[in-house]
């Protein structure tokens, strides 16, 4: 007996010993796979950033050349060009917006343009057509932004408009105005935010768990309603069917 408990117990120690050395190499399999991936995410995220740096570098380059060509084109020129610009503070503005606005790609070609051109009028041409292009692209970009702006800002009045008329028609059911007569005893005048507090109450009570905003009754109605019962009578507000039917309860 004693021979067979010292199998069971060495076999024990031996399945925890099996079991602790696979769990051993698991965990050291999956640091291993999650280092790995930690410096294949570092090694990519410093390319990334070697790119951009890189990008940023041939845009400063592309601008310098753009102002130092301009300039020097213009300055050398100035009597012949009086028609281009009224003054160098303009030709200026002009290549600070083609510098600000134009992509890494659009100020190459501009300068490889520009350089490939020995008219220096028809070079500076180039820069004054790229100029009221730019500024034509802003324009329609700033439209198109009004208009959807505008658009978003009409959509979202139809919508209040149309959920304000709904809630306007919706009549109240008696459930909902025994809900109000018991939140407006519950909650008498003189306390801090009576009428949200009423309207949460009458929610609490006639539309617990539902997610429809239009459902639910703000405190506006809820003021509206009561102010309508208590000089016409409930049946003024309540709905049709629910009028008809008798008074299960007490109204404001």
């Amino acid at each position: 007996e004693k021979a067979e408990k010292a199998r069971v117990a060495r076999e024990k120690k031996e399945k925890a010993e099996r079991e602790a050395k696979i769990k051993a190499e698991a965990n050291a399999k999956a640091q291993e796979e999650a280092a790995a991936k930690q410096a294949k995410e570092k090694e990519i995220k410093a390319k990334e950033k070697a790119e951009r740096e890189k990008e940023k570098k041939a845009l400063r380059k592309a601008k310098q050349q753009l102002r130092k060509s301009v300039m020097s084109s213009y300055q050398s020129n100035a009597a012949e060009l009086n028609d281009m610009w009224d003054n160098i503070e303009d030709m200026n503005d002009d290549i600070e917006l083609l510098c600000a606005e134009l992509s890494l790609m659009d100020l190459t070609s501009l300068n490889t343009s520009f350089a490939k051109d020995n008219d220096v009028t028809q070079s500076l041409e180039l820069v004054q057509d790229s100029v009221i292009q730019t500024r034509e692209k802003l324009k329609q970009s700033t439209e198109e932004h009004n208009r959807k702006r505008q658009a978003r800002r009409d959509a979202a009045a139809k919508k209040a408009a149309e959920q304000a008329k709904a809630k306007a028609m919706k009549p109240w059911t008696r459930e909902e105005l025994s809900a109000l007569a018991k939140g407006v005893k519950k909650y008498p005048p003189g306390g801090g935010n009576r009428w949200d507090a009423i309207a949460t109450f009458v929610n609490g009570l006639c539309h617990q768990g539902d997610e429809e905003e239009e459902n639910r009754r703000n405190r506006e109605e809820c003021i509206e309603a009561y102010n309508t019962a208590a000089t016409q009578g409930p049946t003024a507000i309540v709905a049709p069917a629910a009028a008809a039917a008798p008074a299960s309860s007490s109204s404001p």
